[in-house]
């Protein structure tokens, strides 16, 4: 997965829209990315509006998203943040946010640290 991403990267392609259901496992294991309906290219000046999954959304665009600030633009390190709550839901089990909350509260959740995977787990 995360060699995929890289490739869309080196290009200048950011997928804008990380999420789970954006990720397939093929029948040998193979990772297939899914629905560039809003694939951008990398660093666009300001923000076009950004679809897609809020709870994927790197800390800096939710903590001026909250402020009434300018989002920063899309970029690979956006996305690289994606990518990690992504694998932080695969490992822990659970997502890094409540995804019943209204979107203020999700977005004052995403600029906080969320608890450690392994916490989440039951033994």
């Amino acid at each position: 997965m995360l060699a995929a991403y890289t490739r869309l990267h080196e290009r200048g392609v950011i997928h804008a829209d990380v999420h789970p259901r954006n990720v397939l496992v093929g029948p040998a294991g193979e990772i297939h990315l899914i629905d560039f309906g809003l694939s951008l290219a990398e660093d666009l000046p300001g923000d076009p509006g950004r679809g897609g999954v809020a709870f994927y959304f790197e800390p800096e665009y939710a903590v001026a998203v909250r402020a009434g600030e300018s989002a920063p633009a899309a970029s690979s390190a956006g996305e690289q943040y994606a990518l990690a709550a992504l694998l932080y839901s695969l490992i822990a089990g659970a997502p890094t946010h409540d995804f019943k909350l209204a979107r203020d509260e999700m977005l004052r959740q995403i600029a906080e640290e969320p608890p450690l995977p392994f916490a989440l787990r039951e033994a």
